[in-house]
């Protein structure tokens, strides 16, 4: 008999698990390598965001500076026809018409000079932060150049061979189901083999038993009678039995007939020893 759990059983179930568990990580493999992804997409969309930045900073820096190279430019003209022009004679005021007189236009240059100032320094400040905002992304890029192409081909190398091990896993688990299946074939032909022995044990149990009670009652004309019954419902079935078992029903069968023919020698031998009384 075949036991419930056999080691096919359980080598099946180990080998389920263990395609589930590399099913798992050929998922988890795949999540990474889009993770990856989309990483590099973001540095990509950083990097252009950068150049867009830098381009407009450059451009803010270049049009302050022309505006400081024309200021620089008109301010000694300027300061020069102030020089050069000749001074105008007015009349001298009385002491009564003096008026405090706030000078304005310095004010307004060195509020003027104050802001070109701020914004200099801002465009700067912008210019220094964009500057540093592109090295970063330089140096990101460096390194996911470096490291992409690495980790993308260990990826795929990965991938490659967990989905080799699932093949195999595959193929051994269609392996370890046909030789499941092979062996519930021979339990089940071997429970009907069994079955069939049980009723031929039977068959030679009662022929055994009717050649012992001939033996021990000792009548001749009674043994010959059953003799000859045992031998006509005997040997037809014997016989039967042996062209449908074939060569090996036929030699299992071949035993019990040489015993019920070793008991029959035997009837014999004693109906010549023992003379038979004939009862009045």
């Amino acid at each position: 008999m075949v036991a419930e759990r056999s080691p096919e059983l359980e080598d099946e179930r180990k080998q389920d698990s263990r395609m589930a568990d590399l099913e798992t990580m050929v998922g988890r493999a795949q999540e990474e390598l889009n993770k990856f992804r989309d990483l590099l997409a973001s540095a990509e969309v950083a990097m252009v965001d950068a150049e867009q930045a830098l381009e407009k900073a450059k451009k803010q820096v270049s049009a302050v500076t022309r505006t400081s190279q024309v200021d620089g430019e008109t301010l000694p003209v300027s300061l020069v026809l102030e020089q050069t022009s000749e001074p105008k004679s007015e009349p001298e005021p009385n002491a009564d018409d003096l008026e405090v007189i706030e000078p304005t236009e310095p004010v307004q240059e060195q509020n003027e000079h104050e802001e070109e100032e701020e914004e200099e320094e801002e465009m700067t400040f912008l210019w220094e932060e964009s500057m540093i905002f592109e090295r970063r992304g330089e140096e990101d890029d460096a390194k996911l150049a470096v490291t992409a192409p690495s980790k993308k081909k260990e990826l795929k190398v990965k991938i490659r061979s967990m989905e080799e091990e699932l093949e195999e896993s595959k193929e051994r688990t269609a392996h370890l189901a046909e030789q499941l299946a092979a062996v519930a074939g021979a339990k089940a032909a071997l429970e009907v083999e069994m079955k069939r022995l049980r009723v031929q044990t039977g068959q030679w149990r009662k022929a055994a038993e009717a050649a012992t009670a001939l033996l021990a009652a000792g009548d001749g004309a009674a043994m010959d009678k059953h003799h000859g019954a045992h031998v006509r419902w005997g040997w037809p079935l014997m016989a039967g039995e042996l062209e449908e078992d074939g060569v090996v029903g036929g030699r299992r069968k071949a035993a019990g007939v040489g015993m019920l023919g070793d008991l029959w020698k035997k009837v014999a031998q004693q109906r010549h020893a023992v003379p038979v009384t004939r009862r009045e």
